[in-house]
């Protein structure tokens, strides 16, 4: 009996030791396998669909600024801005790559609701006023467009009191040229050739003036010799 005993013993002691281990091993793999499948397939997933949303959204967005831009909104609006690179075109007419961008922000701007005015005062706050084809009229905006006309109107004012100014000298010195010493006035004081027929009768009559003159006295001159 009392080996028996003992025996029974040992199968307990070793029925307790072996007996918790023995489930833990068996369901430990199982819980854990399908946790981590899950997992791995549900970031596998989310990885693919990200993508594909990306791709399927950008066609689609395309066609709505493609939609924008044919509008008689968007188009009026973009006459009314200036090209950067450009200068002398609008937003509307130029094809280069600073255009595109600006226009696909003028799109996106519409796209948020906002009306003409302030999607021209967000480009003026970012870009300027030279922005605008046909700035607003303002005191920066007269000096920079009148300045050039108002430099150009005092160019030509100074020029000409200088021309002028010349002229008067000039004439002045001329002027001194023609005055003779004695005071004349600087007339041309030569004759006209005269005529023959003005010449013999200027002739004619310092002959008939002599001819009128008594003779002069002898008696005088002959006293002086006596003498």
């Amino acid at each position: 009996m009392t080996s028996r005993y003992w025996a029974a013993c040992l199968g307990l002691a070793a029925a307790l030791m072996v007996g918790p281990v023995a489930p833990v091993a068996a369901v430990t793999p199982v819980q854990a396998v399908p946790a981590a499948t899950g997992n791995a397939t549900n970031d596998s997933a989310t990885g693919s669909a990200a993508p594909d949303a990306a791709q399927s959204s950008a066609p689609h967005a395309d066609a709505q600024a493609e939609a924008i831009m044919r509008t008689s909104r968007f188009r009026g609006l973009a006459a009314e801005l200036r090209c950067l690179v450009c200068q002398n075109q609008t937003l509307l007419d130029s094809h280069a790559d600073l255009a595109k961008d600006l226009r696909m922000e003028v799109v996106r701007l519409i796209q948020e609701g906002r009306d003409d005015a302030e999607v021209k005062r967000y480009l003026v706050d970012r870009y300027g006023e030279f922005v605008l084809y046909r700035p607003t009229w303002s005191w920066r905006n007269g000096i920079l467009w009148l300045g050039p006309l108002v430099l150009l109107a005092v160019a030509g004012a100074v020029i000409w009191r200088l021309t002028h100014k010349r002229k008067l000298q000039e004439d002045e010195l001329d002027d001194a040229d023609d005055t003779d010493d004695d005071g004349s006035d600087g007339e041309d004081d030569e004759t006209p050739p005269l005529s023959t027929e003005d010449a013999m009768k200027q002739v004619d009559a310092l002959l008939a003036r002599t001819a009128e003159e008594p003779a002069a006295p002898t008696h005088v001159s002959s006293r002086k010799t006596d003498s």
